[in-house]
């Protein structure tokens, strides 16, 4: 379905266990903090590779500020950080900004 939004913000651990750990599918789980600009610029390019990927994979999106024990369980201690989870694990891990050619390959290479 074109246009089609493949994301969802994480209101709870109980949210993020039943839609990002039981998923078959890979899911890109984004930790940010809603007051940091370079989390608003990595938010907006894992929303735009995720659009682009067309249902091969969805975003989490987890705010660090209301969710800090899931955070904090994951080992985040500075935002953005971009999670790849399929099958319950963790496939892969990048933190900071980057490029969208550097996201495309990551999530690319993670899933795949």
């Amino acid at each position: 379905m074109a246009g089609r939004r493949h994301s969802y913000k994480v209101e709870d651990e109980h949210e993020f266990e039943e839609k990002v750990l039981h998923s078959k599918e890979p899911v890109m789980v984004g930790f940010f903090d809603k007051s940091d600009q370079t989390s608003k610029i990595a938010l907006f390019r894992a929303q735009q590779v995720v659009d682009e990927m067309e249902g091969k994979v969805e975003l989490a999106k987890v705010f660090v500020d209301e969710l800090s024990e899931l955070s904090e369980k994951y080992g985040i201690k500075q935002t953005p950080v971009i999670d790849i989870f399929q099958n319950g694990e963790q496939k892969g891990q990048m933190s900071g900004v980057h490029d969208l050619v550097d996201l495309r390959r990551f999530v690319g290479n993670t899933i795949e």
